[in-house]
């Protein structure tokens, strides 16, 4: 059953449409260049150089092949979650359109985190993925954070380790891409990374 905060949370997001006002995708915007500085300014990039997802961080959130959703409170995003179908991600893989994402980016503002509020963003982008006939999810976290400490990856498996089958695969930390660091690949099964949930 769903519990109050629960209801508060979700009560609190809304998925991201060609519709959305343009005072969210500046928040959605800003919290971004907050975290990542200029990177995601211009052209979205997928798997490789050469796979350009989007012109920018705006359309890539409202791309047809794109499920995209994000937390308000007192009128202001305080955090998002962005996936893209894996072909459009890594045109490679057109074999799995429409079964497979590719969770991009979780933003939360910095002021917000600790809280759970991350969960909550991904549950509801697992949620929609889920209504629009995906099975499943594949994620690259950081092992390290950016100070130092224990990355988001270990979160990541500690969160869903009490629910069997949520994650399918775990790679071994690898480094992509020097400025961000060591990476860990999840591939998870989005209605058992969901079980403990009510949707």
């Amino acid at each position: 059953m769903i519990t109050e905060a629960e209801k508060f949370e979700r009560d609190n997001i809304i998925t991201i449409n060609p519709n959305t006002s343009p005072k969210v995708f500046k928040s959605i915007q800003d919290i971004t260049d907050a975290e990542f500085g200029d990177i995601f300014a211009d052209k979205i990039l997928g798997a490789t150089d050469d796979v350009i997802i989007a012109p920018d961080l705006g359309s890539a959130l409202v791309d047809e092949a794109a499920s995209a959703v994000a937390l308000v409170e007192h009128d202001s995003v305080i955090g998002y979650s962005y996936a893209v179908d894996i072909a459009k991600f890594d045109p490679v893989r057109s074999v799995e359109q429409g079964k497979t994402a590719y969770l991009y980016l979780t933003v939360l503002d910095k002021n917000f985190r600790g809280k759970g509020k991350v969960g909550f963003l991904t549950d509801e982008l697992f949620r929609n993925l889920l209504k629009k006939g995906y099975t499943h999810v594949e994620r690259d976290c950081k092992t390290i954070s950016k100070d130092g400490n224990e990355g988001y990856a270990d979160k990541v498996q500690r969160h869903y380790s009490d629910l069997p089958g949520a994650i399918e695969y775990i790679s071994e930390d690898r480094v992509r891409f020097e400025d961000v660091g060591p990476e860990r690949l999840f591939r998870m099964n989005i209605a058992k990374s969901l079980a403990r949930h009510y949707y």
